[in-house]
């Protein structure tokens, strides 16, 4: 990694952009957001003088789409809620279920232990600002 942000940094780069995926940092249940990898990756670019652009909505899961070259499900007690109530995600016509996002229906309904999942999302953010405030 200190090599390819070097090559970049003396190629003229000034930054460079993540995604922060949801289901890495709040695999571990609801409200339990592990940061620490991020923490690291932006000491790490901020040390070779260099920019970052977090992309936070990434609220999907990674995998299975054109370009995706990882797997990054969504995090597992969400999908325990879907596995109980699977309405919590697209259906299409022909009764497929997409279980790669939430389902836009439910926004203002509170489904994941008594919050909607905008409360989520915003919790999830608000999380991000308080832990990445200093930078």
């Amino acid at each position: 990694m200190n090599a390819s942000l070097m090559a970049l940094k003396n190629a003229g780069v000034e930054g460079v952009m993540v995604d922060a995926w949801w289901g890495l940092v709040e695999k571990d249940g609801p409200s339990k957001y592990h940061w620490e990898g991020y923490a690291e990756l932006v000491n790490l670019v901020q040390k070779h003088g260099l920019k970052i652009q977090v992309v936070m909505y990434s609220f999907h899961q990674c995998g299975g789409n054109v370009g995706d070259s990882c797997s990054i499900p969504l995090p597992p007690w969400l999908l325990e809620e879907i596995s109980k109530n699977p309405d919590l995600v697209y259906t299409d016509k022909s009764g497929r279920r997409n279980p790669e996002y939430i389902s836009l229906g439910c926004d203002s309904s509170p489904v994941f232990g008594g919050r909607t999942p905008i409360q989520v999302y915003t919790d999830y953010m608000q999380s991000f600002q308080d832990r990445f405030r200093d930078y």
